[in-house]
């Protein structure tokens, strides 16, 4: 689900501090799906946490960043504090925040700045940041309005923190010949694109291009073309009376039974159909 800048309205759902160095190993915590945006900040650790089958260790100034759908669970012991967002806006719990709450399930938002952040960041002022989650856990623990207000603040703060050191962090991990391979597809995707032509320009073997480019972009060229022709195809359908073949054509298909047959498959509908919706 798409979520512009503009329209964003971060919300805290819920605000905690965890510790379980009392209880040690000992303690089990139960395997979940994750129905929010939720950030916790390792104050201590010797733990971590299970993504998706896979176990992540955190250390004491790292913050765990857990995405709608995911399936996690908690390795003690850690402390930290936590919190759960909605990015919309949306204070449909009322402070009766339970995890796993499936029929109050957040979409999995399409942003830039949100599909940034990784499952697991160190940020670059761990002190400014382990402050904003203190004021965010006392604010949404209180009646006060002026503590609320100041929650509030802190929220934004610090998501603009998170974002910041997100894109720092992506950036750096780049790979510069797949970058420009990126570059090169979203600049000319209605154009007959190569995929053996980008990787026998990157200088790298086939398999490894993919790898890369599948690492950096989670997707693959091929995909990424089509995505971005049918992008383009909607808005056409929607915003123009122009013919579906002309469309097509618009959008790098020559053959329009191919085309329709494209859009079909990643829309469930034809493009005459799609146009007739209303949106």
């Amino acid at each position: 689900m798409e979520l512009p800048i503009q329209r964003m309205n971060p919300v805290v759902l819920r605000a905690y501090s965890f510790s379980s160095f009392n209880t040690g190993k000992s303690l089990k915590m139960a395997q979940r799906t994750v129905y929010d945006y939720e950030f916790e900040y390792f104050t201590r650790s010797d733990g971590g946490i299970m993504i998706d089958g896979k176990y992540v260790e955190f250390k004491k100034g790292q913050i765990n960043i857990r995405k709608p759908g995911q399936i996690v669970r908690g390795v003690p012991p850690y402390d930290c504090y936590g919190i759960c967002v909605d990015f919309s806006g949306n204070f449909r719990r009322n402070g009766n925040y339970v995890f796993g709450s499936g029929d109050e399930a957040q979409p999995l938002y399409k942003n830039e700045l949100i599909q940034s952040m990784p499952d697991k960041l160190i940020p670059s002022d761990p002190k400014m940041i382990l402050n904003m989650f203190e004021k965010i856990v006392r604010g949404f623990h209180t009646s006060n309005e002026l503590n609320f207000f100041k929650m509030s603040s802190a929220l934004y703060i610090l998501l603009g923190e998170i974002f910041t050191d997100s894109r720092n962090t992506q950036t750096t991990s780049k790979n510069k010949t797949i970058s420009k391979a990126i570059d090169y597809i979203k600049q000319n995707f209605t154009s007959n694109i190569l995929v053996e032509e980008l990787i026998e320009g990157s200088g790298y073997s086939k398999g490894h291009f993919h790898h890369l480019f599948k690492k950096q972009t989670d997707t693959t060229p091929l995909h990424m073309i089509t995505e971005l022709r049918m992008e383009k195809a909607k808005d056409l359908l929607r915003l123009t009376n122009n013919e579906i073949s002309e469309i097509g054509h618009m959008c790098g298909y020559d053959d329009n039974v191919y085309f329709t047959r494209q859009f079909k498959k990643v829309t469930g509908l034809t493009p005459s159909s799609y146009r007739k919706i209303k949106y």
